[in-house]
């Protein structure tokens, strides 16, 4: 019995095994490495929405140091720092680019980031305070869009 057992299985057609066995591994290979991608495009997401979030605190903070109402003096005065705030709010637009379509289920910082600039421009150019603006900078911050 035991001599019949390992006769059948020397008989074995062991290249269809191996065909068999190796055919498993890729499936795994493609599963793991289609989860390992899928991994990586959620990481990049929360990295894009956290530079978002980021920036925008950078541009508040920024704004919170500057004068609620801009006069031409303080402009003058004020140079770098106004420069400063120009390029953080440009770093809060390029973030929000590369978002693209991640923020469509967060209405308040999709609108908040499009009308942000009106707001930026109005304060720098004596028309308005910067209330406007820290009010949609609040609204950006307070959504809970990286960590949902």
């Amino acid at each position: 019995m035991e001599v019949m057992m390992w006769h059948t299985l020397l008989n074995w057609p062991w290249g269809t095994v191996w065909s068999a066995v190796s055919a498993l591994g890729s499936i795994v290979t493609v599963t793991l490495g289609f989860w390992a991608m899928n991994v990586w495009r959620r990481q990049e997401a929360l990295k894009a929405k956290m530079a978002l979030k980021m920036a925008v605190a950078d541009y508040s903070n920024a704004l919170s140091q500057l004068p609620l109402s801009l006069s031409r003096n303080v402009r003058i005065e004020k140079r770098a720092e106004l420069r400063e705030l120009s390029h953080k709010l440009n770093a809060i637009n390029n973030a929000f680019l590369i978002c693209e379509h991640m923020l469509e289920k967060y209405p308040r910082v999709n609108s908040g980031c499009r009308s942000l600039s009106v707001a930026h421009k109005e304060y720098i150019r004596m028309r308005d305070n910067s209330i406007q603006a820290k009010y949609i900078c609040q609204n950006i911050l307070s959504e809970q869009f990286v960590f949902k």
